[in-house]
């Protein structure tokens, strides 16, 4: 046995020290690293023929094509630092080519260092068969993870011997008493703790630090009880206790809780053994490989990563033209942004995507316009590390969306070029939406302005009618009166029938002129409402029976079903029964001979709901529009000013009220009105 103080120096071990702090991982055994090449150029041609790739970032076959059996360790399974790689990436497995390009290779050595890492190795992969095992056996959800924790428990001595294993050597070959002391005078603490130290500054699954200390006497039951873990722990010390009664145990001397036989007859450890050398008994590293081999592999990986990125983006710059083919020059921003969406998530690196438009003063729709489209589904047994990506997108120096990604065990990226498309696509969504926004709104204003003229204009008419109404009732209104007076005067002295007919037309006429220069004044200046106690239903039927012997002599039937109410509201009768009378007449007037003209009302609560049905043809769209406009008349000249329905509408608009017109086909028209109604005096 070499003694260390005769072959190296202080100065040499602090120069160890730094570098095994300056390690970032574990390298691969070259079997590995080959597997990981064939595999990564798979993916490339895979990729290149169809375009499509795994979850995380391989073809489909390449977990496959390296092997994965169903039982036991696969090559990468049994590989340190693959699996300190799986580790970091919480369970997912690492990118081959990542890998292949990134990660050195263990290299070959001379016998008694080959031996020194097959021991180390063959022991660590008895631990990891059975901790697996054994999770499986307990309904552990994450065996893989628990084995990754057993096969790497051993991280100090790995890292050891990735910077220099003759000192994996040199401690094999000391007796387990001199160890730790060997240990603290060259690295100032035990492997173990350097392994738990290494395992954490590496973002290493915390089982594996927590492995890390199992072996370390000062480890209390308190600490295995305060682990991330403590289900997970108990394996794996279960796991390092079984492989410690095999043939690679690398404490020979240590006193176990189960001392080893001269042949294990436990099943557990025999089927660990029988493992072990059926699935993994060649050698840790290759005679073969080489440093110049390594470096070739290592740029091939690179440049096949170089390729397989490049013809990512290529795709990715398809997408976007398809889908920029594909969208409609006037959709909605909300469609622009699940178009965004869509296309963002069929990259490989991203599981899912939204877009998200910025505050009001740029949000061209309400905030619920985020568009997100689910997550991708994960493979059976792996577990998604999601990282996110926010992505700004620019209108004139100004945030106007953001894009944010979402990515499987990798931040997502997205390329500078089609970063530039989506903002300048986003724009012009942008802007036309401005754009239509601003129109609406001069829209909007017109109809305003065009609604006030026509509120100006109707008042505007009222007035000028208010003014002729005024003088013209002056004026007409006494000659009528002498007119009427002297015909009725010579009415009653003359005993002609044919000149009393006569006398008797110029009354009626003369009357007739009356109501209209009545009906003229009342549409402009109608009289204010006057409520008071009243029978609503009174009022109803006292202009029911005025109109009756007009509608009789015309051959109009009238009839109607009036609520039997003697319920006493307040409101005001008159103007009421001069609506009751307008529309009554008007229908009487709109029905044929032959036909009928029917009424109903009800009172609802402080409404009354009266409305009038004639047998008339029906009015047309255009005079629909028109009838309650002053001194328009659906029916031929002669017939009237057409100053009623004009007349009716404004006083019921003064008592609060409204009428609504209904046009059945093929059974005339309805007109409704709705008159508001108070409790009378002294009522509650």
């Amino acid at each position: 046995m070499r003694t260390v103080a005769s072959e190296r120096s202080g100065g040499e071990f602090a120069v160890l020290r730094r570098r095994v702090d300056g390690l970032t991982g574990l390298p691969l055994r070259p079997l590995t690293a080959r597997a990981l090449l064939r595999s990564g150029l798979a993916e490339l041609e895979a990729s290149g023929e169809d375009g499509e790739a795994g979850l995380f970032g391989e073809s489909a076959s390449t977990l496959a094509a390296i092997g994965t059996p169903a039982r036991g360790l696969s090559l990468l399974e049994s590989d340190p630092g693959w699996a300190l790689a799986a580790s970091r990436r919480a369970g997912a497995a690492p990118v081959a080519l990542e890998m292949a390009s990134e990660s050195p290779w263990w290299s070959a050595h001379a016998p008694r260092t080959q031996a020194a890492l097959d021991a180390l190795w063959r022991s660590s992969l008895a631990a990891a068969l059975a901790a697996r095992r054994l999770a499986r056996e307990a309904g552990e959800l994450n065996p893989d993870g628990v084995g990754r924790a057993a096969l790497l428990h051993r991280l100090g001595l790995w890292a050891l011997a990735a910077v220099d294993v003759d000192l994996l050597a040199d401690w094999l070959e000391l007796p387990n008493a001199a160890r730790t002391a060997w240990e603290r005078a060259r690295f100032g603490c035990s492997l173990d703790a350097l392994g738990a130290d290494l395992a954490a500054r590496w973002d290493a699954e915390p089982l594996v630090a927590d492995a890390c200390r199992l072996r370390d006497p000062r480890v209390s039951a308190v600490d295995d009880a305060l682990a991330a873990d403590p289900r997970g722990l108990a394996i794996v010390r279960r796991a390092v206790e079984i492989a410690d009664r095999t043939p690679w145990r690398l404490t020979p001397h240590v006193e176990t809780a189960h001392p080893r036989d001269a042949s294990p007859t436990d099943p557990r450890v025999l089927m660990v053994m029988a493992e072990v050398q059926s699935r993994h008994a060649g050698a840790f590293t290759d005679n073969d490989a080489t440093p110049l081999e390594m470096g070739a592999a290592r740029a091939h990986a690179r440049l096949a990563r170089r390729t397989l990125a490049l013809e990512r983006k290529l795709a990715a710059r398809e997408r976007f033209i398809k889908t920029f083919v594909a969208s409609d020059p006037s959709e909605s921003p909300d469609l622009w942004a699940d178009r965004v969406a869509s296309a963002c998530c069929e990259a490989d690196d991203v599981a899912a995507a939204r877009v998200v438009w910025a505050g009001e003063e740029h949000e061209p729709t309400p905030p619920e316009a985020a568009r997100t489209l689910p997550v991708k589904a994960a493979r059976s047994g792996v577990r998604l590390d999601l990282k996110v990506e926010h992505i700004l997108l620019y209108d004139r120096g100004r945030p106007f969306a953001t894009i944010v990604l979402r990515g499987d065990g990798t931040r997502p990226e997205l390329d500078p070029l089609l970063r530039s498309a989506w903002e300048g696509w986003g724009r012009r969504v942008l802007e036309r939406t401005r754009a239509e926004g601003r129109l609406d709104a001069a829209l909007q204003a017109v109809a305003e302005h065009a609604e006030a003229d026509e509120t100006r204009l109707e008042e505007a008419k009222r007035a000028a009618l208010a003014e002729f109404a005024a003088g013209a009732g002056h004026e007409l209104n006494n000659p009528l009166a002498v007119i009427v007076g002297r015909a009725q005067l010579l009415l009653a002295r003359e005993e002609d029938p044919d000149r009393a007919r006569a006398l008797e037309a110029i009354v009626g006429q003369a009357r007739r002129t009356h109501r209209m220069l009545r009906d003229l004044m009342g549409c402009a200046r109608p009289a204010q409402p006057r409520p008071r106690d009243c029978l609503p239903v009174e009022a109803a039927r006292a202009a029911f029976r005025d109109l009756k012997p007009e509608a009789e002599a015309r051959g109009v039937t009238l009839k109607g079903r009036l609520e039997e109410s003697n319920q006493t509201f307040r409101a005001d009768p008159d103007a009421f029964r001069a609506v009751a009378e307008i529309l009554l007449r008007n229908a009487v007037e709109a029905t044929p001979r032959g036909g009928t003209v029917s009424q109903r009302l009800t009172i609802d609560g402080d409404r009354l709901i009266w409305s009038v049905e004639d047998g008339g043809p029906g009015v047309t769209p255009e005079v629909a529009r028109q009838m309650f406009d002053p001194f328009f008349c659906g029916r031929q000249a002669g017939r009237g000013l057409g100053l009623g329905l004009p007349r009716a509408a404004r006083l019921a608009e003064l008592a609060g009220g409204r009428i609504d017109r209904h046009q059945t086909p093929g059974r005339g028209a309805t007109f409704r009105v709705e008159w508001p109604l108070e409790p009378a005096t002294g009522t509650s």
